[in-house]
Formats: C-alpha cells, sequence, structure tokens
C-alpha cells in the first residue's frame, strides 16, 4: 500500500453524507448452548444477554459516524417499540434524523439473531416488504428535496423493503445531477436496475450483479461483460462489483477497469462486510477522493469488518494502522524504511520495542525472549548483528549461519514485526536513530550493562530485562554438536 494513501486518509475530511434507505433494528441474543431439548431434536440457548444495534441503512449511518462524517438519515419506520429504539440508538450516534419519518401505518423490520458462544444458530425475521405508501413516499420526496442541498452526497443503502421505490430513486439522481452531487447505491438482488439509472455508481455483489446483468460471471471477460453493459444501460458513471476473497473490481463508462485484490485474513462474520464497503465509498467519494482510493480503501475496510463478530463498526483509526501494516509487506527492512513505518505507528498511539543481538542458530531461548519482548509494546523490531559485525566480536568462525538466513528465520516468527539488520559494532546508532519506547535484553546482564541504556534513558524509553533460559544459548549448542561428533 503506497504512502500516498495513508497521507491521503489521514488528511480525509469529515463531509456531510445523506443516506436514504432501509432501517432495520438488528437484536442479538446470546448466551450457551450444551444441551439438545427433549421436546424436538433443536439444542436449547441459555440466554445470558441481548443487545440491539442499527441494521440495514441504519447500519451504514453508524458505519459512517464512526469515519467521522456528519449524516442525514432518510427512511420511513414504524410508531412501535423497535421503531423507538431504533431512533434511540441513531440519535445517540449524533445521526440527523430530520428525514426520518414514522407512521403508525408501517412496522419498524426487525432481525433477531440467536448466538451460542458465537455461532449463530437461529435469525428470526419480522418484517414488511411491501413499497410505502404513496403518503409516505411523498412526504418522503419532499424531505429529500429539503435535504439533498445540504449533503456532499448521497447514499442510497437499498435492502428492497419498500423506502426505495422507483419513484424516490430517480427523483435522488435527478436531484443529485441538478446540483453537482454523486449519489452512490448498495441495490438488492432484482433484476434490473432502472430504478437506478443516472446514479454516479452502483456497488452491487457478485450474485447481485449477476441477477441485474443476467450474465454468470465465472472469468474476466464475463465480469467486465456484466458490468460494461449495465454501465451502459442504466447511464451509470461506475460500476463497482464486491467479489468476496477475489476483491473489489470497478468499471467507468470509458471501459477502464481497476481491481483490487482482498487481503489474506482470518473471516469470523461476514456480516456488514457490504455495508462497510458502501461507507467507505461514500466518505472517500464525498471527501473528493478519485475511485482507486475509494476501492482500495473500502476492500481495507471489509477486511478489518469481516475479523470482527456481528456488525461493528470500523474507525478511521484502524484503517490508518491497517494502512501502515500493509506498507510494510515483508518483515527485513532497512533503517530508512523503519524510521518512516515507525513514526507512522507512532502517530497510531503504538508502543515500539526493539532487541538485538546475533541471534546465530535460532534456538528455544530467543524464541523465549522474542515472545516475552512483544508483550511490552505493539510492535517489535529485531535488530541483528551484521555477518562482518559478529565476525569482529566473535571471530572469523562466527557466524555459522549468514544473515539472509537468520532474518529469515527471526521473520517466521509471528511476535516479530520487523527485522533489520545493522553493521557495526554495537546498537548504539541504531537505538538513535529508532528510538524505541522499550529495549528489551536477556536478564544475564544488569540495566547498566546493557549497551545503548544510556540512549534509550536519555529520551524517555525504557529498558526491560527478561529472564534468561540457563544452559541454551549458540554457544553451548555448538558445544554439545562437537561434543557429540568428537571434535
Amino acid at each position: 500500500m503506497s504512502d500516498s494513501l495513508y497521507h491521503y486518509f489521514t488528511h480525509i475530511g469529515h463531509p456531510r453524507i445523506l443516506v436514504l434507505g432501509d432501517a432495520i433494528l438488528d437484536k442479538y441474543v446470546w448466551g450457551d448452548s450444551s444441551r439438545i431439548s427433549p421436546e424436538a431434536p433443536i439444542p436449547i440457548l441459555q440466554v445470558q444477554g441481548e443487545e440491539f444495534k442499527p441494521g440495514g441503512a441504519g447500519s451504514v449511518c453508524i458505519n459512517l459516524r464512526h469515519l467521522e462524517a456528519e449524516v442525514i438519515f432518510c427512511s420511513a419506520i414504524g410508531e412501535d417499540s423497535e421503531g423507538a429504539e431504533l431512533r434511540s440508538l441513531l440519535q445517540s450516534a449524533e445521526v440527523d434524523l430530520a428525514g426520518l419519518i414514522s407512521s403508525p401505518k408501517r412496522v419498524t423490520s426487525l432481525k433477531t439473531r440467536f448466538l451460542a458462544r458465537a455461532q449463530q444458530m437461529l435469525r428470526v425475521d419480522r418484517e414488511e416488504t411491501g413499497a410505502i405508501s404513496s403518503e409516505l413516499e411523498s412526504r418522503l420526496l419532499d424531505l429529500l428535496v429539503d435535504q439533498i442541498p445540504r449533503a456532499d452526497l448521497v447514499v442510497v443503502s437499498d435492502y428492497g423493503k419498500g423506502v426505495v421505490t422507483p419513484g424516490i430513486a430517480s427523483r435522488v439522481a435527478d436531484l443529485c445531477r441538478q446540483r453537482g452531487i454523486k449519489c452512490i447505491a448498495d441495490p438488492p438482488k432484482i433484476n434490473n436496475y432502472s430504478s437506478y439509472r443516472g446514479f454516479t455508481l452502483l456497488a452491487p455483489n457478485r450474485s447481485e450483479a449477476e441477477a441485474a446483468s443476467g450474465i454468470q460471471i465465472t472469468d474476466e471477460t464475463s465480469l467486465a461483460s456484466a458490468a460494461m453493459g449495465l454501465i451502459e444501460e442504466n447511464d451509470l458513471e461506475y460500476m463497482l462489483i464486491t467479489r468476496d476473497k477475489d476483491g473489489i473490481s470497478a468499471f467507468d463508462k470509458q471501459g477502464n477497469h481497476f481491481h483490487d485484490q482482498a487481503q489474506v485474513r482470518a473471516v469470523y462474520d461476514v456480516t456488514g462486510a457490504g455495508d462497510m464497503v458502501t461507507s467507505i465509498l461514500g466518505l472517500v467519494l464525498a471527501d473528493g477522493g478519485d475511485i482507486k482510493d475509494a476501492v482500495r480503501l473500502a476492500n481495507i475496510a471489509a477486511g478489518i469488518e469481516v475479523g470482527k463478530l456481528g456488525v461493528a463498526p470500523v474507525s478511521r483509526q484502524e484503517i490508518k494502522e491497517s494502512l501502515v501494516w500493509q506498507s510494510s509487506e515483508g518483515k527485513v527492512k532497512t533503517v530508512e524504511e523503519l524510521q518512516t513505518i515507525l513514526s507512522k505507528l507512532r502517530v497510531a498511539g503504538k508502543k515500539i520495542v526493539l532487541t538485538n543481538g546475533c541471534f546465530d542458530i535460532l534456538h528455544p531461548g530467543h524464541v523465549d525472549l522474542l515472545q516475552r519482548a512483544r508483550a511490552y509494546g505493539d510492535a517489535l523490531v529485531v535488530a541483528v548483528n551484521s555477518d562482518d559485525s559478529i565476525r569482529r566480536l566473535k571471530g572469523p568462525r562466527r557466524p555459522i549461519l549468514s544473515e539472509q538466513e537468520r532474518t529469515q528465520m527471526l521473520s517466521a516468527i509471528g511476535s516479530v514485526n520487523f527485522v533489520t539488520v545493522f553493521e557495526e559494532d554495537t546498537p548504539i546508532p541504531l537505538l538513535k536513530a529508532l528510538k524505541p519506547d522499550v529495549l528489551v535484553k536477556g536478564a544475564q546482564y544488569s540495566v547498566d550493562q546493557v549497551i545503548g541504556h544510556e540512549v534509550v534513558e536519555g529520551y524517555g524509553g525504557t529498558i526491560k530485562l527478561v529472564p534468561h533460559i540457563e544452559g541454551i544459548s549458540t554457544t553451548d549448542i555448538v558445544q554439545r554438536v562437537l561434543e557429540k561428533s568428537g571434535g
């Protein structure tokens, strides 16, 4: 990931975004399940707690607020307890509800998920999917006429629950074009997108794009055919198709194509990833960013989202941190590269730990040292003596393993974030350049014996000593080998 994207995102503004769509209340009931019901072959959930969250278009509002955008919400809900709960949650997040209509003729959609030890067992939906009445449509249109001129961009989050009627979608496109405001939509799974004609961008997933285009997407050629066909049919500026583990692909009306591959991550729950993509697209495009930056950032945010349980907003801080790590692919770095990376981590509030040594023939004592060192902060740098440095310190028969071999092995250890090689006989120049918050060494030393302690303590850093495993060192291992080989 380029430094320019990091720089852009750290300076992104706080645009005002209007969100239009279906308001849904999500209810989570969680607990433990260890028994099967004697009444039927189903598990029994022993309830331990429950929680309510805004879902649907309300989830996009919450995402955008966590991303520090100003948000206006336009929708229709019922005059029921679910609607009151949803309104309260959105008000607590400081969402502007000037466009939220309550009606006794409308039922607020409620999705209840039952979870046992983070595993979803059952979902129960209570909802109304018919189009809103002509009276509500008229009231909502009046609000949109009033509110859209106040926005930098409009996001339509259509879950197919009846709020985004064809008349409303068409009017949004007209109002935005008249005002020069971008409008984007996450459409439901329908067989055509004519309601969204004239929108700036649509962002369906793969299966939704297949349904709307009538083309089965099996390769890059069919992907391009589906995307360009939808752009032409619906007079769009862009078509963006999310492809799960295959990342995100974007096309413009000139036929230009951009693809961003998804990052490999542990996936705990894909719920909310689509809303997160829509939210980031809205934030970046509302701020005046380009489509490539929007796609890259949306991919990063969605990757963070799927690593969480349930619908959990992603903050700017989390995205900044992810950008830092992605700009640091490959653990072996020069001192100059580390200076840049560590400065970004410090801006993100991270504590830097450093330990140094020869690390010739990696052994359990080294692994224990590194694991303990990592616990003192957020990022661990391992500074390794160069081959020439070791020869000067330990004689011509050392090192046994080259610096390339040693750095490769250290990079394979999960607790290690970065590895660097220093040529000097002491780490003092390196400590002055990197200024770690914590310098870690083995407890066979005292603090005043640690080389460079004066430097670290001089700028306010600390020295930490970790227990040394007796009888395990490179010298000990070499001696054992010699004894067993008769050398």
